[in-house]
């Protein structure tokens, strides 16, 4: 096998207690650092979150080898697997599996803002962030809690309206400029499209025929 072709495992959902499949099993890109065996008790991406699962499988040449097949996410820990025996024995296997889900699901959320805030930290004393929150704050934007607080000699452009040919275009290159500095902090696109989309606004009223 090459080394940069893709691993991919046999994954069906499971109780973690037992690791017994529970239902049809898909197929799933393997990349963690842990060669993957049958039996392994996993969590995978799914659109309803991570969900517990057990790999049943590794084929080798999958029927069904799309580009848009969803990772294993990580191992299950020890004491997810306890947690879980706890679970079913007190209030079943629907629960336990219900609840062994939510709560990969809250630890993965606080690893991405743990992650998030140490990627933003060093940009808090940057005049150029602290500009750019200011006006994402103006704009409704939610920022992450650990942003510098707004700068309160910057005044805001405002993000609709009416406004002259002159006017309207100083509007709109501010507004570009946040949008532009969005991008390069790597904000979430969501964001950078709200920023995008009061430029245009601007913009539009720059370039209206008189």
């Amino acid at each position: 096998m090459a080394e940069d072709a893709v691993v991919c495992v046999s994954v069906a959902p499971c109780d973690l207690a037992d690791a017994e499949p529970l239902g049809r099993a898909s197929i799933y890109v393997w990349a963690l650092d842990t060669p993957p065996t049958t039996g392994l008790r996993v969590f995978v991406q799914t659109p309803q979150g991570l969900m517990p699962g057990v790999v049943v499988a590794l084929p080798e040449h999958p029927d069904v080898l799309s580009p848009d097949l969803a990772p294993v996410a990580r191992l299950a820990m020890l004491s997810e697997i306890d947690d879980a025996m706890h679970w079913r024995e007190h209030f079943g296997r629907e629960e336990a599996i219900r609840r062994a889900a939510a709560e990969a699901d809250r630890l993965a959320r606080a690893a991405a803002f743990e992650r998030e805030s140490r990627r933003r930290a060093p940009f808090a004393a940057d005049p150029d962030y602290v500009w750019l929150c200011t006006l994402a704050r103006t704009a409704g934007i939610g920022l992450h809690p650990t942003d510098p607080r707004s700068n309160e000699t910057v005044t805001a452009p405002p993000t609709s309206g009416t406004a002259g040919y002159a006017v309207a275009g100083r509007h709109a290159r501010t507004w570009w400029r946040a949008m532009k500095l969005a991008e390069a902090y790597r904000w979430p696109a969501a964001d950078v499209i709200r920023l995008r989309e009061i430029a245009d606004h601007w913009f539009l009223l720059r370039d209206r025929p008189l």
